[in-house]
């Protein structure tokens, strides 16, 4: 057999060339994917099909969590640059995306008053009607935001503090926002478990560390906590809220500079 490399004549029975030591059958200039003999390069795929394929991948990495996220966070990252609406609008826009695509049950937002310094809820979405009334009736002054003994809390990063209900994270006037019964009939049987009574607060962070205020996130609508990707986004919307409300007077404002260094809340 000649080699289809050097032209040696080989034995039949030989697999190589005993000069070169190429494969024999397979000449030297073979492409992948072409049949030994053939002198047409290999199939190439057309610039229509890469087009269609790729847009096609691309509708359906929307269904993986990741991709969610990073959706969620490029459309509130572009209501804060357009800034269309009032930050009333934005902050129900950003409880939306997070209500809708992270499943989560119930989500606030609570807000400070450069008025007075205090901090009331300003927003929701999957609250009852007679649980959302209570929440507007409560404020907080700065200094019970970070207070460990009064709010017991897991710190999870330094945005995110996780609140359960076996540490009773309530004081009196916020008993009514949420069912003692089920709170006490619920299990919970694996560490992500969510019962009635968990929550997660986010803060949102204005410039030099101002506390403007912060996301109120409860379980997911599967009985879950929030997985870390989800707390992760909802940081990130934190810090995209925290950008356009330091615009906000009545939020920002300095009537009562230098009190609102962190501390630590609810």
């Amino acid at each position: 057999m000649k080699c289809p490399s050097c032209g040696t004549e080989n034995d039949v029975m030989q697999n190589r060339c005993k000069k070169c030591n190429r494969p024999l059958g397979q000449p030297k200039d073979k492409l992948p994917g072409q049949k030994v003999g053939s002198t047409s390069p290999a199939p190439t795929i057309s610039p229509v099909e890469v087009a269609r394929t790729y847009k096609s991948e691309y509708s359906r990495a929307t269904n993986d969590q990741t991709d969610r996220s990073i959706e969620c966070i490029q459309e509130l990252s572009e209501r804060v640059i357009e800034q269309k609406g009032g930050h009333r609008e934005l902050c129900e826009s950003a409880l939306k995306l997070i209500f809708r695509q992270f499943h989560i049950r119930e989500a606030s937002i609570a807000l400070r008053s450069a008025s007075d310094g205090r901090y009331r809820y300003f927003a929701m979405q999957g609250m009852r009607t007679n649980v959302w009334q209570v929440h507007l009736e409560l404020s907080y002054p700065r200094e019970d935001l970070f207070n460990s003994k009064k709010y017991k809390c897991t710190v999870i990063s330094r945005y995110t503090r996780l609140f359960l209900a076996e540490d009773e994270p309530y004081d009196d006037l916020e008993k009514k926002t949420y069912s003692e019964h089920l709170m006490l009939s619920s299990v919970r049987k694996v560490y992500d478990d969510s019962i009635e009574g968990d929550y997660l607060d986010i803060t949102i962070f204005g410039p030099e560390e101002q506390i403007l205020g912060w996301i109120e996130i409860s379980g997911t609508w599967d009985g879950k906590l929030p997985n870390p990707r989800t707390i992760r986004t909802i940081e990130v919307f934190a810090n995209l809220l925290g950008l356009a409300l330091s615009r906000i007077p009545s939020i920002a404002g300095t009537e009562l500079q230098g009190s609102d260094q962190p501390s630590k809340k609810k």
